[in-house]
């Protein structure tokens, strides 16, 4: 039953996104990342999927090496809040990505912000990697309008 919801999520995923459109999704996307703009499109079944096809990008990135596995999992933590649901997560990038000074926020960098605050670092420290993650992504929507493909992303904190 799991099985058949996730792939049923998957594929109305999928078919929001064909019917969206190419010129909307020019909008929606920063340095080839989607963005909080195209976040606050999606409905929450699709923040779901959207969520979950991430985590699955993250397990397919494991490797069977101990020095790749290191990095996944510190990778894991910094984009997903230990002890979160779905819906929580869900929750915490639907506050970030709602404030109009993050529209252009790839997702995933959202979710560093987002996972930051639930695991209890100081708000200004949140605050600073998030105006950092404005910067970043303004810079690249610069550069794709000189057009430019160096689509550069911040590093890990």
């Amino acid at each position: 039953m799991k099985k058949m919801t996730l792939v049923m999520l998957v594929l109305y995923f999928t078919f929001s996104l064909v019917l969206l459109g190419q010129q909307q999704l020019e909008h929606d996307k920063t340095g080839n990342m989607f963005n909080c703009r195209f976040w606050m499109r999606l409905s929450v079944e699709s923040r779901s999927a959207y969520l979950l096809g991430v985590g699955d990008g993250f397990e397919a990135g494991l490797a069977t090496s101990e020095e790749t596995q290191k990095r996944y999992t510190e990778r894991w933590a910094r984009y997903f809040p230990k002890g979160r649901t779905t819906a929580e997560v869900e929750r915490g990038l639907d506050a970030f990505c709602s404030a109009a000074e993050n529209a252009i926020v790839p997702i995933v960098h959202g979710l560093q912000v987002v996972t930051m605050k639930a695991n209890g670092a100081d708000p200004t420290e949140v605050e600073t990697r998030a105006a950092f993650l404005r910067r970043v992504a303004t810079e690249i929507q610069e550069n794709e309008e000189k057009g430019s493909r160096d689509f550069s992303h911040p590093p890990p904190n």
